[in-house]
């Protein structure tokens, strides 16, 4: 989540530089001019490559499933109820897909 804020704050940064050059750019060719103007410009474009930049850095992340959602080596767990005849076959076929822990436990039903 770190790395997600950073880059996106990062290229929101990029945006704003950008958008208040653009704004300058644009002041200077076709106004309007003087220091309102300038000022005028460059905060208004400013503000929109920010927003845009950084929330189109921000959906490219999200939207890319290169990297896997579970990461190995993060703890998961699986719970689940299984009929005590089932249940060392099914911890025998855990420990063989990788599981580095796999506990059973005994219920009481009331």
């Amino acid at each position: 989540m770190t790395r997600l804020v950073l880059i996106i704050a990062l290229w929101s940064i990029i945006g704003t530089a950008a958008g208040a050059a653009l704004g300058a750019l644009l002041s200077y060719t076709f106004g309007p001019h003087g220091t309102e103007g300038l000022i005028l410009q460059a905060v208004s474009w400013a503000i929109f490559a920010h927003l845009l930049i950084g929330m189109w850095a921000g959906y490219l992340l999200l939207a890319d499933r290169a990297q896997r959602d579970i990461v190995p080596g993060a703890s998961e767990r699986l719970v689940a109820q299984v009929d005590s005849a089932d249940a060392e076959s099914i911890a025998e076929a855990l420990r063989g897909a990788g599981a580095t822990d796999v506990r059973q436990t005994q219920t009481t039903s009331v």
